[in-house]
């Protein structure tokens, strides 16, 4: 008697179009399909992925569904207890899909309300969840205190003209991350936009634990950042504002972004603290900005010039200072609307009237005065100036309109500027030397200097600042430092200018030191268009009379001497 065949995989049900091995196959390429949805949805735009979930739902139950009927037919499977089968599997395979939907709403959810309140670059809060927590910080101050702390990047449009946009995203990340372990874990640090930084400090007892921070910060900067193989020396300025009165959040950042301007009117790389006159400072300011706008319109302004002085005695160059006569106020001093003109943008159209007014003069003085040996002038350039992209063509303009020839323009820039990207400074200077001009680096011993950057630069001029000749015949550690710094300028092959020249015992050290050219008040303060062309007329040179450096022609105010006050900063 026959026995019955057993399925097995070589079995008659294997054959290929039995039923069961039909409805198998369906199955598997049911699976198939949905693992494959299910896989690829992320990719899709969502009314895609929405139609991608219905297919998926649709043919998982189709399958669990028409495997269930083929096997119930095969096996003779009463239907009832067929439906009993199918029914949950169906069930289950919907409350699967629908928590995987649930958890990945959730999900989503939480992404786009972190993205809401949180900066995509650097992963800090912004300014929603900082004025959100600030809010709540307000409202427990009679507790515990609050204090709000603005940093702000120095000359951070530098490095995004330089080095562009990506590498300053990178240096803004960085700095974020040097922020955050600065702080403690408590506080809170956003970031605005920009480079602005905005860091909360909760439980203040009061402005100086504010300071504290705040001196800590600023020591956070000292170290250079590496960004894309340059090594970058970025300084901050700090507004600090306390809450000492029932204010809401946003005159809390008002105060502190006042206090920062002023932090950065009186220098930079330090801290400011709002009290009772800031907002009026900050009308002050703001008034000046808008009448330093017209002063350009109506060309208010106008230049001094301060000689600069061989160790013959005879002129060999000129330093162009700008200034301006307020309608109001007066005589104002350039720390007065310099570094305002620089936060403003306005030092870029103003720099370059300096420059092409510098060369028209030195031209017109060349032209009238043919004996006195050939007139050089140095123009300063601001931080912003220099990295402007267009800088080689405004000087190239500049020299060709006036007629000066580039070898008698000298353009100054600060050793902090150049050290800020010694890479892209080499570049610049590269095209400016290119035109002819002569290039100095100005303020040399207040900045970051090494010797390798220095060699790499492309100078002609190293000036020594003021802060090295102060008093150094009555120091010797300040004659130790000067005596290094003029061996520097001459080991590179550069003109040392030694810059404050203000007693007859600093010109002696000076000149037994060897200094090219000296600079000062001893000589001459800065003077106006007039007295300059008289000191030219004169022939331009001062006589050595026992030790002592006279002058054929005298400013009004004399040579300064122990008993008069120093020098103000002069600088253009």
């Amino acid at each position: 008697m026959p026995t019955p065949t057993s399925p097995s995989p070589t079995g008659p049900l294997a054959r290929p179009g039995h039923p069961f091995g039909v409805a198998a196959t369906a199955h598997l390429v049911n699976v198939s399909a949905v693992a494959v949805m299910v896989a690829l949805r992320g990719r899709w735009h969502p009314l895609a992925a929405r139609q991608a979930d219905r297919m998926a739902v649709t043919l998982g139950l189709g399958g669990v569904l028409g495997l269930g009927v083929v096997a119930a037919l095969l096996a003779h499977i009463d239907p009832w207890a067929l439906l009993l089968l199918v029914v949950p599997c169906a069930f289950l395979q919907m409350s699967l899909w629908q928590g995987g939907r649930r958890s990945e709403r959730k999900a989503v959810v939480g992404q786009l309300a972190h993205q809401a309140l949180h900066d995509p670059l650097t992963g800090l809060p912004n300014r929603a969840l900082l004025v959100d927590r600030l809010a709540l910080a307000l409202r427990r101050r009679p507790v515990t205190g609050a204090a709000v702390l603005f940093v702000d990047l120095d000359n951070f449009k530098v490095v995004n003209g330089s080095l562009g946009h990506a590498a300053g995203d990178r240096l803004l990340v960085a700095v974020a991350r040097r922020l955050r372990r600065a702080v403690r874990p408590e506080d809170t640090v956003a970031r605005l936009g920009g480079d602005a930084f905005i860091v909360l400090v909760e439980g203040a007892t009061g402005p100086a634990v504010a300071v504290r921070l705040a001196t800590r910060l600023l020591g956070a900067f000292r170290t250079p950042f590496r960004v894309g193989g340059h090594e970058l020396v970025v300084t901050a300025s700090v507004g600090i504002a306390y809450t000492g009165a029932e204010i809401d959040p946003g005159e809390l950042l008002r105060r502190a972004d006042i206090a920062l301007y002023q932090a950065k009117a009186t220098g930079r790389a330090r801290y400011a603290l709002a009290d009772a006159g800031t907002a009026a400072r900050a009308t002050q300011r703001f008034a000046l900005e808008a009448d330093l706008r017209k002063a350009l319109e109506r060309g208010e302004l106008y230049l001094h010039y301060q000689p600069r002085v061989a160790a013959t005695g005879q002129i060999a160059g000129m330093e162009a200072l700008v200034r301006w006569t307020h309608p109001e106020l007066g005589d104002l001093v350039p720390g007065a609307f310099l570094p305002l003109a620089e936060e403003s943008g306005l030092i870029v159209p103003l720099g370059e009237w300096v420059l092409t007014e510098a060369c028209r003069q030195a031209r017109a003085w060349q032209l009238s005065h043919p004996g006195v040996p050939a007139i050089m002038v140095s123009v300063n350039l601001s931080g912003r100036q220099f990295w402007q992209p267009d800088l080689a063509d405004v000087v190239a303009r500049a020299i060709t309109v006036t007629g000066l020839a580039p070898a008698c323009l000298e353009l100054e820039l600060t050793e902090s500027i150049a050290m800020a990207d010694v890479d892209g400074a080499v570049a610049v200077l590269q095209r400016l030397k290119a035109l002819g001009v002569l290039v100095a680096l100005d303020d040399f011993g207040t900045g970051y200097s090494s010797l390798r950057a220095l060699h790499r630069l492309p100078l002609d001029t190293l000036k020594i600042d003021r802060s090295l000749v102060l008093d150094v015949g009555e120091d010797r550690r300040t004659f130790a430092i000067l005596q290094a710094a003029v061996t520097v300028g001459e080991t590179l092959g550069l003109r040392v200018v030694a810059e404050g020249v203000e007693t007859r015992e600093e010109l002696a050290e000076i000149c037994a030191l060897g200094c090219d050219q000296v600079q000062g008040f001893y000589f001459s303060r800065p003077l106006p268009v007039a007295a300059m062309t008289a000191l030219l007329a004169e022939g331009g040179s001062w006589q050595r009379k026992a030790g002592v450096a006279t002058a054929n022609t005298r400013p009004a105010a004399g040579p300064i001497g122990p008993d008069r006050p120093r020098q103000h900063n002069e600088n253009g």
